[in-house]
């Protein structure tokens, strides 16, 4: 594969991702539950904080934008909503690229607000996001900046509650 088909560009292609639906307990919004679907359980390892949670999954990036990438990658990902569609939905996404290079992305909407944060220790990505001025990346109903480690800190919580959840 030397150059990804015309209809593909502006895409991002990723093969081998199993889902499964889960439904869990939560005190963070008006009806008690949280529902979705998080990548698919294939065991289990202890994460820095000594919590058990759901392996990483290996996926395949085939594909961003209109170049051809061809790299595995340790990945998990959630989609997630409360029984009432206005208030906190979202997704969420974690990988690592074999050279330990960690990214997360997360999406959360609260009524009609969107709001995107990420997070990576890599410097050109981090940069490509700053240095795009603050009021830019804010339009109605929606905003994307990067992650804090406080930010941080409380995204993966939920990431990992919902990677804990059957």
């Amino acid at each position: 594969l030397r150059k990804m088909p015309s209809e593909l560009e502006g895409t991002m292609l990723i093969t081998g991702i199993h889902l499964e639906y889960f439904k869990i307990k939560t005190k963070v919004n008006e009806t008690g539950f949280a529902r979705g679907f998080n990548t698919r359980n294939t065991g289990t390892q202890i994460d820095d904080e000594g919590d058990e949670v759901k392996a990483k999954n290996k996926v395949a990036i085939i594909g961003l934008e209109d170049k051809v990438v061809l790299k595995e990658v340790d990945f998990n990902m959630v989609f997630h909503q409360t029984n009432i569609g206005e208030s906190y939905q979202g997704f969420g996404f974690r990988w690592m690229t074999s050279n330990n290079k960690e990214y997360v992305l997360n999406y959360s909407m609260d009524k009609k607000d969107g709001t995107m944060l990420l997070y990576s220790k890599d410097e050109m990505f981090t940069n490509s996001i700053t240095t795009i001025k603050a009021d830019k990346r804010k339009s109605k109903n929606f905003m994307f900046d990067i992650a804090d480690e406080t930010q941080l800190k409380l995204i993966l919580v939920k990431f990992n509650d919902y990677l804990r959840s059957k």
